[in-house]
């Protein structure tokens, strides 16, 4: 029996809901259990992004509306800020459950979730070696809604990229299936890991969901040295051996768009080729993803990221067979820039149809 799926919101309340809040404060919620809340949800948050560049460019927009009083601000908030608003309320309670059960404690007593292990925040909470600043209720609040909202758009749109390139082009299917042959229907993050094509189907759908694509500028206080990769084309000379040198303070930039769709190093860069990943070469490439950010800002969520995508993959394709329905390639396309890579206005995200098939 077939049955209509809008995938690009499944994704989105797996990341958020079932993931990200049970990782961070150790108990779990079903919200795809209530598609009609479900909906509503991915609404708000896409709304939300929507909004993102005007609140850049007039800040003190969302400032006013949060200093007015919530009865008179609510009516005229877009959705996606209400939504973000209560999700610091739900983030400052359980902040402040967990600090009332921790003064209750012994120091060495931890706080266990549903499934019988530690969160996030009951780890920090205690941990001595943090100073009391970064400890702060207000710090927590903030450092809260911000990990589950960053550990939500980017899982989900990854997800969203490469369930539309898998199943429109099945030759691709069936070699991830092939793949999957022998290994066992309750697979690990490591074991599913050691599937180069898996691997790479997954590292490509990471390039071509681009992270967070706004410019992101770095201002090193050192020196830096600076040696063009074979890579390179203009403005360098051929001669790539020759070095450069960055004075401190010089501003730095790049987007993930320029970096992963140089052709110098990803060849028809908006075609969905896992291949380019196997192999040495594609070892190599690697470090030209920046999906997850590089260095010392590189993402902190960043294995967990990759343990929903290897873990849900896997299952959705092993447990379903699905097709694309009323979806195609702008759906998924990157048109438009929220601080996210945003597809054709209007599009209803990726939709399949989904049926059971038997677990190999």
């Amino acid at each position: 029996m077939s049955t209509g799926s809008k995938a690009t919101r499944a994704y989105l309340l797996l990341t958020k809901h079932s993931v990200t809040t049970n990782f961070l404060i150790a108990h779990q919620t079903n919200v795809l259990a209530d598609e009609s809340k479900a909906a509503q949800l991915r609404h708000n948050s896409n709304e939300l992004l929507m909004g993102i560049n005007v609140n850049k460019h007039f800040p003190w927009i969302p400032d006013f509306l949060e200093s007015l009083p919530y009865s008179i601000s609510r009516p005229i908030m877009p959705p996606g800020l209400i939504d973000m608003l209560e999700l610091f309320e739900r983030v400052r309670g359980e902040l402040l459950t967990l600090l009332g059960s921790k003064s209750e404690q012994s120091p060495d007593q931890k706080q266990l979730g549903l499934d019988r292990k530690e969160s996030v925040y009951s780890s920090v909470i205690k941990n001595p070696i943090l100073p009391p600043a970064e400890r702060s209720l207000l710090r927590l609040e903030q450092e809260g809604a911000l990990l589950v909202l960053a550990g939500t758009e980017s899982p989900a749109k990854t997800l969203n990229i490469l369930f539309y390139h898998v199943l429109a082009n099945p030759p691709i299917l069936q070699k991830l299936r092939d793949e999957f042959v022998g290994i066992p229907s309750h697979a690990t993050w490591a074991q599913l890991e050691q599937l180069p094509y898996l691997s790479a189907v997954i590292e490509e759908a990471n390039r071509l969901s681009f992270g967070v694509t706004a410019r992101t500028a770095r201002i090193a206080h050192e020196t830096l040295t600076y040696i063009p990769s074979p890579h390179v084309t203009m403005p360098f000379p051929k001669d790539s051996s020759k070095s450069y040198h960055l004075p401190p303070g010089t501003p730095i930039s790049i987007t993930t768009l320029a970096a992963h769709t140089a052709e110098s190093v990803f060849p028809d860069p908006f075609r969905f080729d896992p291949n380019r990943w196997l192999g040495d070469a594609g070892r190599e490439r690697r470090k030209f993803n920046i999906a997850f950010s590089k260095g010392g800002r590189r993402c902190l969520g960043v294995e967990l990221a990759r343990a929903e995508l290897y873990l849900a993959a896997a299952a959705l394709l092993r447990r379903f067979d699905m097709e694309l329905c009323q979806t195609d390639g702008s759906d998924v396309a990157f048109l438009h820039d929220y601080q996210v890579a945003m597809p054709r206005i209007g599009s209803k995200g990726v939709r399949v149809l989904a049926r059971d098939r038997k677990i190999l």
